[in-house]
């Protein structure tokens, strides 16, 4: 899931190790955004 306001993006990835692919496009989101200038935080959680 991924919000954003005021040029801000909150990606959480809320994942197992089982489900590499999730993990794997939640890091692309918040790499993309971070090339589109969004400051972006990241929330991990297993």
């Amino acid at each position: 899931m991924s919000i954003i306001t005021d040029n801000k993006v909150l990606v959480n990835i809320c994942s197992g190790l089982k489900s590499k692919n999730k993990v794997t496009l939640g890091l692309l989101d918040a790499l993309t955004a971070e090339n589109e200038g969004h400051q972006v935080t990241l929330f991990l959680s297993i």
